[in-house]
């Protein structure tokens, strides 16, 4: 295994880990991380099967956070052209959640990105970028 892919596999999870424990810390007791990772992949119209998948969860669980963030008042239904199914699309509740803990996670990485040089920010942009190109290429081809 070459030293990118190495590097690339080991650090990849740790980062995610790490936001996602961050994230954590702002979420309040109505609502978890899957309901607020819910929140962002709703926006794409994507069915529960495919959500599921997404999320490496089941449709049942999938199913149960839907219907509770229904509840809330997060999200809501609405109908499409096929009966069989219903679209389903975020509360303007919802998105000011959503838009209020990404705002929060957001102050956070830039005040540990503002500690690195102009030039190293730069970097880190051009390789972030660059990541995203090649897993997508990933995505495509495999």
């Amino acid at each position: 295994m070459s030293f990118l892919a190495s590097k690339t596999l080991k650090n990849i999870p740790r980062i995610v880990q790490i936001l996602r424990l961050k994230t954590a810390e702002f979420l309040t007791d109505s609502i978890t991380t899957q309901q607020l990772r819910l929140l962002y992949l709703v926006d794409q119209h994507k069915t529960n099967s495919e959500l599921a998948k997404m999320m490496f969860v089941s449709e049942a669980a999938v199913s149960k956070s839907l219907k509770m963030m229904i509840k809330q008042g997060l999200i809501k239904k609405t109908d499409s052209i096929d009966k069989r199914s219903s679209v389903l699309k975020v509360t303007p509740k919802g998105k000011k959640l959503r838009t209020k803990i990404s705002a929060r996670l957001e102050s956070i990485l830039d005040l540990e990105f503002k500690k690195l040089k102009p030039f190293e920010q730069e970097e880190l942009s051009r390789a972030l970028d660059k990541l995203v190109e090649v897993m997508e290429k990933l995505h495509v081809n495999y």
